[in-house]
């Protein structure tokens, strides 16, 4: 493939995952910090089914968890807007414009065949841009297609849990 080769994924391969695995990670200036949530997804009947964690802290000392299940629709709806994601052959630089400010995201998709990886630590608008990982090649993201799938899923991964967390840890104060 030459350096600007672009390749696109379908949304009907990506609906064939047997697990999605998110991670959204946050640390910087807070003594609380950081922030983790993991989601892991498998298909069940018409939904992806799963568990939430979520820890605060350096210790992890505080942590939760919850079932979360994704109803099929929606998770169709994650898949195609993934799918808009233009893969472009390239070296992945993220983007950082101020300090103290350490977002990691990653999206792992277990096709049948092969794994993809989305994954970022840019601070800019939508976390762009984002690394994949598809096989053995790497190509880079210039746009937010991820995190804007990943909005699809808002509604249904708990982060109120996430916030509960982070309100006790400030109520204890630095460990």
């Amino acid at each position: 493939m030459e350096p600007s080769a672009r390749k696109s994924l379908k949304p009907d391969a990506l609906a064939q995952a047997r697990r999605v695995l998110i991670r959204d990670v946050w640390n910087g200036y807070s003594p609380i910090a950081p922030f983790h949530q993991d989601f892991d997804l498998c298909p069940e009947a018409d939904a992806f089914v799963g568990m939430a964690r979520f820890a605060v802290s350096h210790d992890e000392q505080l942590r939760g968890e919850v079932e979360i299940a994704i109803p099929g629709g929606v998770m169709e709806e994650f898949f195609r807007t993934l799918a808009t994601a233009r893969l472009e052959r390239g070296e992945y630089v993220p983007y950082w414009d101020h300090t103290d400010d350490f977002p990691f995201v990653e999206i792992v998709l277990e096709l049948p065949n092969e794994k993809i990886e989305f994954s970022t630590t840019s601070q800019g608008t939508e976390r762009a841009p984002w690394k994949c990982v598809l096989g053995t090649e790497t190509y880079v993201v210039n746009s937010g297609a991820p995190m804007r799938a990943l909005r699809a899923l808002e509604p249904y991964l708990q982060h109120d849990r996430l916030r509960e967390l982070i309100e006790t840890a400030r109520e204890r104060g630095p460990s």
